[in-house]
């Protein structure tokens, strides 16, 4: 018994220490989501402001923001979410150009693009510190 004793000590770490990080990350998910609507509008309105084509960009905003909404993220989002992040800064400046946002409400947008940023790398990339 006392010979078992230290490794049962060990698995109760050790597990509780991997259910304590399933916790966080899926405690994430719900956030992202929640995220995704107002995100999604300053990045189309980033593509409002871009001159040329962009019905595909339109589409692949579309589609990274849908899929945040209905699917598990993969570290493929990664990637689609660097360029989107852009459109999103790019959007909130434009409607502070037209006068829609004042200075503070365009400080908390952005506040919420980092936000997201953040919860979006800790949920893909497993770094909880």
């Amino acid at each position: 018994m006392l010979k078992t004793m230290p490794l049962f000590v060990a698995l109760v770490i050790f597990t509780s220490g991997c259910f304590g990080t399933s916790a966080r990350k899926e405690a994430l998910l719900p956030i992202l989501r929640t995220a995704t609507a107002g995100l999604e509008k300053a990045a189309l309105g980033g593509i409002a402001a871009t001159e040329g084509d962009t019905d595909n960009l339109s589409n692949q905003v579309q589609y990274f923001f849908e899929s945040i909404r209905k699917e598990t993220p993969t570290t493929a989002r990664l990637a689609e979410w660097e360029a989107i992040k852009l459109l999103c800064h790019k959007g909130i400046d434009s409607w502070i150009d037209m006068g829609k946002v004042g200075e503070n409400v365009a400080n908390s947008l952005r506040e919420r693009v980092v936000r997201f940023d953040v919860a979006l790398r800790k949920y893909l990339l497993g770094k909880f510190k």
